[in-house]
This record gives structure tokens, sequence and C-alpha cells, in this order.
């Protein structure tokens, strides 16, 4: 009796009405995550940090690991470095402007050649500052 009542639930069930319950399914899912989003947005805790570390499983991994690390501030160091020399030499006035040139040049050509950044940025940034240091020096 029992295996009677199943087989006529089972062809009760259509395919369309299975198609119906996996999207609802899918619209509870969603709801539940637009209400996620919300609470996250308007939380007053701070989000997580979008910059995934998965802890590496072999020693040379987590050495090179360590090491991107050290790079990357040290890289972030020597760039900010050079961007504080760069600004300290557009707010300077006459001889002091001129004087700065060939250490803030150096600086950047430094960063060029340990790939900080773009060899072309580089050139660009040296032609902009020796462009304003031409014309305080005309001025």
């Amino acid at each position: 009796m029992i295996l009677k009542g199943l087989s006529i639930l089972r062809s009760a069930i259509r395919p369309w009405s299975l198609l119906g319950m996996a999207l609802s399914r899918v619209n509870i899912y969603l709801k539940i995550l637009a209400v996620k989003c919300e609470i996250l947005r308007f939380s007053a805790l701070p989000l997580p940090s979008l910059k995934l570390q998965e802890m590496a499983n072999h020693k040379a991994t987590k050495k090179d690991v360590r090491q991107a690390a050290k790079r990357r501030d040290r890289n972030k160091y020597y760039g900010k470095t050079t961007r504080n020399a760069i600004r300290d030499l557009k707010a300077a006035k006459g001889k002091e402007m001129e004087d700065r040139v060939p250490v803030v040049t150096s600086m950047i050509d430094k960063l060029a050649k340990r790939g900080i950044i773009h060899k072309n940025k580089a050139a660009n940034l040296k032609s902009k500052l020796t462009k304003k240091v031409n014309a305080a020096k005309a001025a």
C-alpha cells in the first residue's frame, strides 16, 4: 500500500513542477545573498581584505611568500619616497628646484630599473618635471 502511494506521488510530480521548485530555491538564495550584501554595506565592521593569501604547503613556497612580502614592502617604500620627492620638487622655488632635479631624476630611473614603474612612465615623469623646472627658470 505504501509503495503504491509513493508511485502515485511520483507520477503527480511533473518535470515542470521540479523546475518551479528549483527556481524558487534559486530565488530564495538570491534573496538571502541580497540581504547579506545589504548587511555588509551598512555594517560598522570593516570588510575583509580582498587580497587572499593561501598558506603554502612546501618549504620553498613558504619562503617565496615571505620574500614576496618583503619585496612588496620595499617597493612600496621606494615608490612612496620618490612620490614625496617629486611633490617636494614641485613645491620648491628657484635655485632649490634646480638642485633637486638630478636627485629626483635618479630616483625615478632607479624605480624603472627595479621594475616598480614602467620605463615609459619614468620617461614621462622626468619630461614633465624638466618642463616644469624650465618654465620656472624662464619665469
